[in-house]
């Protein structure tokens, strides 16, 4: 058993009650259709309708399931422990189309795939070898296919890996040690300062997972470039806060950001093998909800911005137009108003635009054809 192991068998993470449940429309960010549609424009093929996710932890499976209900859902992570956990909240949620898988995702025989869409969200700074990881997860995805990863920056990570180099100094490797040690500290001590800017540190797994992990790996962000470049893989959205749309333009910001100690955010992106990219929205195109939210129609919750901005407000014309939409609407058919706002909750992945003819070629409006 190698220490990252025996780490996650100790302390599964993220560890939330068992009871915990989430709302199927908080998912619309991680639905394999809102994603294909997004960076393929049509809907994924019954080939690609499969989703991986990679270091799954304790929890994940649980909104992945609830997201794609009609994809088969592959759950690898290296723990046990994390796995029992995870599928607990799957059978208490009664989320059945999931596989448990224990192992290494650097093992090709394990989910060889291919896969729709991959979730490696930090996951890959654990690894020895991050860049192998990625390699490992590209070949698993199908042409078209979409991966989600969150890497942790040099930046966002500079007062917490301080904080480890100093616990590391002092022998402090238990959690019961971290603990004593943490009600000794003098209020605005910067160790006592990094703990409560841990987002997680509230409850054990996350203290642990924040100070205590036997691996982490952090990147600069011309390391990010460099990792990326290696894989083939083409960047096609970041998602992390106030992240800009087009990737180009967000890895020039985020130099800048870099260069000025600014830089206070880890690195959230979706990456693609060979997609399309979007529909263009004309005669012929369909528009039709997120199948996340149709459950709650004909009162839609303020759901939260999950690719880096606020969403737009859902007023009356939203609302009316997401509830039209629950039956897909010809694009030929909207007002030019109607319009508008299609274009902008497609890009926040409210609204699926599929069907016509793009950059790159031809699509369909069910299998993905560049």
């Amino acid at each position: 058993m190698n220490s990252v192991q025996r780490h996650y068998e100790t302390h599964p993470y993220p560890h939330y009650p068992l009871l915990a449940r989430i709302r199927r429309c908080d998912t619309y960010a991680i639905s394999l259709e809102a994603l294909w549609c997004r960076f393929n424009g049509a809907m994924p093929p019954p080939t690609a309708r499969t989703v991986l996710v990679a270091g799954c932890g304790s929890f994940s499976p649980y909104p992945f399931s609830l997201a794609n209900p009609g994809c088969r859902v592959t759950a690898l992570d290296l723990s046990a422990a994390s796995l029992r956990r995870a599928r607990l909240h799957c059978l208490l949620n009664l989320r059945r189309n999931v596989n448990f898988l224990r192992g290494d995702l650097l093992d090709g025989q394990l989910a060889p795939g291919p896969f729709g869409l991959i979730d490696a969200f930090g996951v890959l700074h654990h690894l020895p070898d991050p860049g192998a990881g990625l390699r490992a997860l590209a070949t698993r995805l199908a042409p078209g296919g979409i991966m989600r990863v969150m890497l942790y920056s040099h930046g966002a990570r500079t007062r917490t890996e301080a904080a480890r180099r100093a616990l590391r100094r002092l022998g402090v490797q238990s959690l019961t040690d971290l603990k004593r040690l943490l009600k000794g500290l003098p209020e605005g001590s910067s160790l006592a300062t990094a703990v409560a800017e841990a987002p997680d540190a509230a409850f054990d797994s996350g203290l642990a997972d924040a100070f205590l992990h036997p691996l982490v790996q952090t990147f600069t962000v011309a390391q990010l470039e460099t990792l990326l470049a290696a894989t083939g893989l083409r960047p096609l959205l970041f998602a992390h806060a106030g992240a800009l749309s087009d990737p180009s333009d967000e890895l020039a910001r985020l130099r800048t950001l870099e260069r000025t100690r600014e830089l206070d955010s880890n690195y959230l992106l979706f990456l693609g093998r060979d997609t399309c990219g979007p529909a263009q929205p004309e005669a012929g195109a369909l528009v039709s909800l997120n199948p996340c939210l149709s459950g709650i129609l004909p009162r839609i919750p303020q759901p939260v911005g999950r690719l880096g901005h606020p969403l737009p407000p859902l007023n009356r014309a939203t609302r009316k137009l997401l509830r039209r939409c629950r039956t897909p609407q010809p694009w030929e058919t909207l007002s030019v108003a109607e319009r508008q706002l299609a274009r902008q909750l497609a890009e926040h992945l409210l609204l699926l635009i599929t069907g016509t003819r793009q950059a790159g070629g031809e699509v369909d409006r069910s299998p993905a054809k560049c």
